[in-house]
C-alpha cells in the first residue's frame, strides 16, 4: 500500500511540476535563511553569513536535483521528453515540406 501511495504521489507530481518546483525553492530558501540567521547571531556580517550558510547547507542545485530524482519516475519522464521532442521534430519537418 505504501508503494502505491508513493507511486501516485510521483505521478501527480509530474503534472504539478511548476508548483512542486516553487515549493522546493521556498523550502531550500527557508533552510538557508535559518542558517544565515544563526550565523548573524554569531556576529558575522550579512555577506559572510550568506556565504557561510550556503557552505554549511551544501550544493543547492545538487539538493534540488536529488529531490527531483527522488520524486520522479525517471523512465516515464524520459519517455515523455522523447515523445515531445519527436513531435516537435515532426512538426518542423512538416512545416518545411509545406513551405517548399
Amino acid at each position: 500500500m505504501k508503494h502505491l501511495r508513493r507511486m501516485a504521489a510521483k505521478l501527480i507530481g509530474m503534472f504539478r511540476r511548476n508548483r512542486t518546483e516553487v515549493d522546493l525553492t521556498r523550502e531550500i530558501d527557508s533552510h538557508l535563511t535559518m542558517l544565515e540567521d544563526e550565523f548573524l547571531r554569531r556576529g558575522m556580517t550579512p555577506k559572510e553569513a550568506s556565504r557561510a550558510a550556503r557552505r554549511a547547507y551544501g550544493g543547492v542545485e545538487q539538493a534540488k536535483q536529488s529531490h527531483r530524482d527522488e520524486r520522479s519516475i525517471l523512465r516515464l519522464e524520459q519517455t515523455l521528453q522523447d515523445v515531445r521532442h519527436a513531435s516537435r521534430a515532426r512538426r518542423g519537418i512538416l512545416a518545411l515540406r509545406w513551405w517548399q
